[in-house]
């Protein structure tokens, strides 16, 4: 495989945010032509457009595992400027602004509030304030259901305690709180995230899968560290819960590099060496560690290394149609390790070609 070259450079007039290390620079990677993110990314968008609609499996409405992929290419076509992607995209998805009439939003107040997020990336790439609204009717259900951020046992009263919740809410919310402006948009997610690492965060800083269970799933951590990714990229300085959530990432992600393989993947379970590497998760940490390297979280010289192994492998896993291969199927909490190791691996699955677009778009800001 070809190695590819770290070019150190200087940020001039750089000033580290509150609680973060200063580095010493930022990593450009120079990757071989068919690991460019760009080309990468855009073989992801022309895959999803050329598919049919993913729909749920009891036929009501979209799979969250497309609106993941959609916010994904929403977001990298308008990131690169390309407006025939973006509109192509704007077609495919404007059933939403139907809202009641359209058949992709699922009915129920949970899954409503998911479909919201590819609304609302359309939103911030065509400013047409009807995706706003529609974005935040979607949202209100939700909420409403939830109950007051400041009440724990109102806040969780749904929760399962699975990794896979800290997603959604990490995502969405912090975004709407940068255009409202609105307090609650922040205090929700973060006291949701709070409460989800003190019941799922081991003292690794890896998370397992879910309270009734002790087992580490790479994607269950991938869905943790996306999260607090995410909303770490959109909370204030003097925030008073950004210190526990930037404390839980590098935590996380420090817990994460022993078990990196040779290939640069992580596997299906990840501290078992038997396990079979499994590449939604580890497009998943690969996103948080070019986002942390770019914020300036995590030292760039310590895990600019361990970024470039992981998307290098990523890579050979992705076929000339633009579908990763060794994806996990969708997987439920599973009572053994053997439970997981025993999960179909396919190729194309949206759970994989989400983060893939997600950390296309992490490595093209990077760069710039």
């Amino acid at each position: 495989m070809l190695q590819t070259a770290l070019l150190l450079y200087c940020v001039l007039g750089w000033s580290p945010a509150q609680g973060t290390e200063q580095p010493t620079g930022k990593y450009l990677f120079q990757f071989p032509a068919h690991a460019a993110p760009e080309r990468v990314g855009r073989l992801v968008v022309e895959d999803l457009l050329a598919r049919d609609t993913m729909i749920r499996a009891d036929r009501k409405g979209i799979h969250y595992a497309e609106i993941a992929t959609a916010d994904g290419a929403i977001n990298f076509a308008d990131l690169i400027g390309d407006e025939d992607l973006s509109s192509r995209l704007e077609v495919r998805y404007a059933c939403f602004l139907e809202k009641a009439d359209c058949a992709l939003i699922p009915p129920t107040p949970g899954h409503r509030y998911q479909a919201a997020l590819v609304v609302f990336a359309m939103y911030k790439h065509n400013r047409d304030p009807r995706y706003l609204d529609v974005t935040l009717d979607l949202v209100q259900d939700q909420w409403q259901r939830r109950g007051n951020p400041y009440e724990e046992s109102e806040l969780f009263r749904n929760a399962r305690f699975w990794s896979d919740d800290m997603y959604f809410t990490p995502t969405l919310d912090p975004r709407i709180y940068g255009v409202t402006g609105e307090q609650i948009s922040l205090d929700r997610p973060a006291a949701w995230l709070s409460g989800y690492i003190d019941r799922l965060q081991l003292p690794n800083g890896l998370f397992r899968h879910t309270t009734r269970v002790p087992f580490i799933w790479a994607r269950g951590v991938g869905w943790s560290a996306t999260g607090l990714t995410n909303t770490l990229q959109e909370m204030p300085e003097d925030h008073p819960q950004r210190q526990t959530l930037l404390e839980s990432y590098r935590k996380l992600i420090a817990g994460l590099k022993p078990y990196q393989s040779a290939n640069g993947l992580w596997r299906q379970l990840i501290d078992d060496p038997g396990a079979w590497e499994e590449t939604s998760g580890t497009a998943m940490f690969t996103y948080a560690l070019a986002t942390g390297i770019r914020e300036g979280w995590i030292s760039a010289d310590e895990y600019g290394p361990v970024l470039e192994k992981a998307w290098l492998g990523l890579v050979e896993k992705l076929n000339g149609d633009g579908r990763l291969e060794d994806v996990c199927i969708g997987t439920n909490e599973k009572m053994t390790a053997q439970g997981y190791l025993d999960r179909r691996r396919e190729t194309g699955d949206h759970h994989g070609q989400a983060p893939l677009l997600w950390t296309a778009s992490a490595l093209l800001l990077l760069s710039r």
